[in-house]
């Protein structure tokens, strides 16, 4: 996570605040919030989105790394994954595993008030078999838990003050510990994971979606899902821009990313994985995944080792 920071620190994105050798606290200049480096391999944040942003209406995207969001927020933030909606009230955690792509509706008039953590590998946040195999079980690439009170929160929030109060490497290591306690009362309370939400897309764009999920590496073009699902290239793209914010060509594209990432940690060669992938053309492809990964293709596999 330290070199996603780095990166953007470098680009203009972010103000350094404090930072030590492994830690620090960075000002987001564009959205105004502040990201905690715990450690080179997590991020703590508490984020809130005003509701008159016009961008509140989040895309589908995906992360390479764990994502946990504990809702502030009392009403009006839907979780969206794999073609079913869940209501997500104050006290909610969503867990979101690598590679896989969602989203988060936000209903109009309310702030997105959140508490956020990134981190590579359960490990990271602590050696302990219980909370690993917490946030690793299942077979589902996220899951939403219900029903944890205020604790979990209470829990952020006094990781969220140590960082306030002082600035210093022993505050950093405090934070994390206050982290591990809200996984391990996450993982030992009473929280049960919602059952996922009758979905309210139309059926025929859940089918749209569905069939390139599975078959996303034999898709090249727009075009190839028109001649499946009798659509025109507008009606296509435009009922799937309405229900998932996300033009129907970047999904695509964010599809055959995951799948070259994951290709590439498990050391196919750039070319191999790029090919695997559905990407014939080296140069463009090259610029493609440094667009929308942060760095080349060979950086990201050095890094995956």
């Amino acid at each position: 996570m330290k070199d996603r920071i780095e990166k953007y620190v470098r680009s203009g994105h972010y103000t350094v605040l404090f930072e030590s050798d492994r830690s620090g606290t960075y000002q987001n200049n564009q959205k105004g919030w502040v990201d905690h480096l715990l450690s080179e391999r997590i991020i703590f944040s508490h984020r809130i989105t005003s509701p008159d942003r016009p961008d509140l209406f989040e895309r589908l995207h995906y992360h390479d790394y764990y994502e946990l969001v504990v809702s502030k927020t009392e009403l009006g933030v839907e979780f969206c994954a794999n073609g079913w909606e869940t209501m997500i009230a104050r006290g909610n955690a969503v867990l979101t595993r690598p590679g896989f792509p969602h989203m988060f509706k936000i209903g109009e008039g309310f702030p997105y008030d959140r508490y956020v953590l990134y981190f590579k590998n359960p490990a990271d946040i602590v050696d302990d078999p219980l909370i690993t195999d917490f946030i690793t079980r299942g077979k589902e690439d996220s899951a939403v838990f219900t029903g944890c009170g205020e604790e979990l929160l209470r829990r952020m929030k006094e990781a969220e003050l140590l960082l306030q109060q002082n600035a210093s490497p022993y505050s950093f290591s405090e934070a994390k510990l206050e982290i591990c306690r809200a996984f391990l009362s996450l993982s030992k309370s009473g929280c049960s994971e919602a059952s996922p939400a009758t979905p309210e897309q139309p059926r025929s764009v859940r089918e749209i979606k569905n069939y390139m999920d599975e078959h996303f590496l034999e898709i090249h073009r727009v075009e190839q899902l028109c001649e499946v699902f009798f659509y025109s290239r507008e009606h296509i793209s435009r009922i799937f821009k309405k229900h998932y914010n996300t033009p129907i060509h970047e999904y695509l594209l964010c599809l055959k990313l995951i799948h070259c990432c994951s290709l590439l940690k498990k050391c196919e060669t750039v070319e191999s994985a790029a090919r695997q992938s559905g990407f014939s053309n080296m140069s463009s492809f090259v610029k493609l995944f440094k667009k929308h990964i942060g760095c080349t293709p060979s950086e990201y596999k050095r890094n995956s080792q």
